[in-house]
């Protein structure tokens, strides 16, 4: 079975195309610049990049031309070969706790899951409805928020009016569960993990903690701006900061919105919010050393209150780009971690950039592990399950 996985932005769509159940990954690709001259397509094949520029104004169009890109080069005879679709889907909200088949249901959610997740949710539903289009085939929604769902309420619950959660539902759904999802299963399966922390780190970053396979905390929350410093968003921060920039500075709800979720974080406090312009410039430069020690610093916290929340742990994972690639910043996190019995094996650790692998030594109590994510082969599993 052929299953087309796609990532929908406002302009952009990444895709692979799976055989399942062999797992593998015929090719992936993805489409940029969506209404725009300069719009084009891109796919990795065999091992090679093969790129067409060609003006794409809609998702319907960029969906139509990736699939003549794939029949061109080779990779299907027509699109009758795609079985099925899955799409991520950054938010579920209360109703959507597990992969569901797009019906008109789901359709009609939109605007009402734009209103926690605007810049993800409505350039999921136009590549939905594009490949629903395109395809006429069956297409599947996995949800970001779904892994999340076994969070107890104790967890969830934020301590304002009940009225205010029950009417408006103010509550913590958590991100990033697909790629949790996926570490934690092989953590569990391949590294006898039982009590996990998954330390989801990049440009957006946030922590799960995940016991016998059961996510029962995470650091963000209603929306994605909670929790951890991240590239452009400041995690979590006294809201009194925000409902005085309003005051100070004259700032809209809309403008205080945008300056938390893109000017502020590691890019707030050096100027710049990639990890490898942070480190270049830690040397001469005290905010850049500030950055870096401010972001390992609340991961530190995030996993000790973990810990807690546990009451124990046995396995820290790193994942995402920093998780991946951070050898630096991995190191500076284990450091607060002795306590906990995690200790840093500096020599695994610089073997293991953006390769799986243990990098704590031998005598810690607690494994730490980078284990690269998948979100792709999660949602091709999603629906390959379903779809069978």
């Amino acid at each position: 079975m052929k299953v087309f996985v796609v990532n929908a932005g406002s302009s952009s769509l990444k895709f692979q195309v799976f055989e399942m159940p062999k797992e593998e990954v015929l090719v992936s690709g993805l489409v940029e610049r969506i209404g725009e001259k300069e719009s084009f397509i891109e796919i990795k094949l065999n091992g090679q990049k093969i790129r067409k520029d060609v003006y794409l104004k809609t998702h319907l169009e960029g969906v139509e031309a990736a699939v003549e890109f794939l029949i061109v080069n080779g990779v299907i005879k027509n699109k009758k070969e795609i079985e099925a679709v899955g799409h991520r889907v950054v938010f579920g909200g209360a109703k959507n706790t597990q992969t569901k088949k797009i019906d008109a249901e789901i359709l009609s959610q939109e605007k009402e899951l734009s209103k926690v997740a605007p810049l993800h949710i409505p350039g999921s539903f136009m590549g939905i409805r594009a490949c629903t289009e395109t395809f006429g085939k069956e297409n599947y929604a996995v949800f970001d928020t779904a892994f999340h769902r076994d969070i107890p309420e104790k967890a969830y619950m934020y301590p304002i009016k009940y009225e205010d959660y029950e009417n408006l539902g103010y509550r913590k759904y958590g991100y990033h569960g697909i790629s949790h999802q996926y570490v934690s299963e092989i953590a569990i399966t391949k590294y006898g993990g039982k009590k996990i922390i998954s330390c989801h780190l990049g440009s957006g970053a946030s922590i799960a903690a995940i016991d016998n396979g059961k996510c029962v905390e995470t650091s963000m929350g209603y929306t994605p701006l909670d929790g951890l410093i991240m590239g452009t968003r400041t995690g979590a921060i006294d809201a009194s900061v925000a409902l005085n920039l309003m005051r100070a500075k004259g700032m809209t709800v809309d403008e205080v919105l945008n300056y938390l979720n893109k000017e502020c974080g590691l890019k707030g406090i050096f100027g710049k919010n990639d990890f490898r312009d942070i480190e270049a410039a830690m040397e001469t430069d005290k905010k850049a050393r500030l950055a870096q020690d401010m972001f390992c610093y609340r991961v530190a916290q995030f996993i000790g209150s973990y810990a807690a929340s546990m009451n124990g742990v046995d396995t820290i994972v790193f994942t995402a780009g920093v998780g991946e690639r951070g050898i630096m910043q991995r190191t500076e996190i284990a450091k607060y971690l002795g306590f906990l019995g995690a200790y840093m094996n500096e020599e695994a650790n610089k073997a293991c950039f953006a390769k799986e692998g243990i990098i704590s030594t031998k005598d810690s109590k607690v494994q730490m592990i980078v284990i690269p994510t998948n979100e792709e082969l999660v949602i091709a599993r999603e629906v390959y399950r379903l779809k069978k």
